[in-house]
């Protein structure tokens, strides 16, 4: 009995100490990973900026490298560069979009024509586009980006549901026009054919359902970028990093924007 019992204390012992081990073990991988994934993130926007010059760097017939000369010739080089993106946008045969952040506006464009001016409440940017060479940058920003996949959390073409009348009488009561259905939170996020990601929210803050809607989408971007980041690290890659920008407007704005521009929709950006 007394064996039993001992062998039964030690037994307990045991499990103990394994299950401490393999505390120990997870631990010790979670903080090797955690240091990995900290290095690796850092690494990213330095290797993204090292791309971003090589990508766009400048020939000499361009000119973009006059931006060193002094401050007047970079605001030359500069607006020169937005007055080219937007002619070139301007014969697309679409609306399109213009974003200027000096100005704080961003407009609706048909070939050269503003059909629309929203005005920006404000606006983050990535420090990318401030460590970055100004000729490369100025390059960049010389040629309308094309989006290649957007996400929204509104549907581009609303549909209303319509049921056909009994009677003349019902006929006559539906002449006007059908209210489209309401969406109370709009954000729209932009990737495009060169490295750039645009975020355009709206300033309002998100009620009841709406805000655990917010929640959601945020939390979703996190997790998809987390889950990318780690993808790289497991197979000893440095992640990627894409330059951003997030923009916040009225709400009734951002949906209007939204859904006047076409599945690949062009932009000129002035920053």
């Amino acid at each position: 009995m007394n064996d039993h019992t001992t062998a039964g204390i030690w037994q307990k012992i045991h499990m103990k100490f394994i299950k401490f081990r393999i505390y120990r073990i997870v631990m010790a991988l979670f903080t090797v990973f955690f240091l990995l994934y900290m290095v690796f993130s850092l690494m990213a926007p330095y290797k993204s900026l090292k791309s971003f010059e090589e990508m766009f760097k400048p020939d000499e017939k361009e000119h973009f490298d006059l931006a060193l000369v002094d401050t007047r010739t970079d605001s030359i080089i500069k607006s020169g560069a937005a007055i080219k993106s937007k002619l070139l946008l301007a014969a697309f045969d679409s609306i399109s979009l213009c974003i200027s952040l000096p100005d704080s506006t961003i407009s609706l464009q048909m070939q050269g024509v503003t059909i629309h001016t929203a005005r920006i409440s404000r606006y983050k940017t990535s420090r990318l586009f401030g460590k970055a060479g100004r000729p490369q940058l100025y390059k960049y920003l010389s040629t309308p980006f094309i989006s290649d996949n957007y996400r929204s959390s509104i549907v581009k073409v609303p549909i209303v549901v319509k049921h056909a009348p009994k009677d003349t009488t019902e006929a006559n009561n539906q002449k006007s026009v059908p209210e489209l259905p309401r969406e109370k939170y709009v954000r729209v996020s932009y990737r495009f054919d060169k490295p750039l990601f645009l975020l355009i929210e709206q300033e309002e803050k998100p009620a009841g359902m709406q805000r655990f809607k917010s929640f959601a989408l945020r939390t979703g971007d996190r997790i998809r970028y987390f889950a990318k980041t780690a993808s790289d690290i497991f197979t000893f890659k440095t992640p990627g990093y894409t330059p951003w920008i997030k923009i916040s407007i009225q709400g009734d704005e951002a949906k209007t924007i939204f859904r006047a521009l076409p599945e690949k929709a062009a932009l000129a950006l002035e920053i």
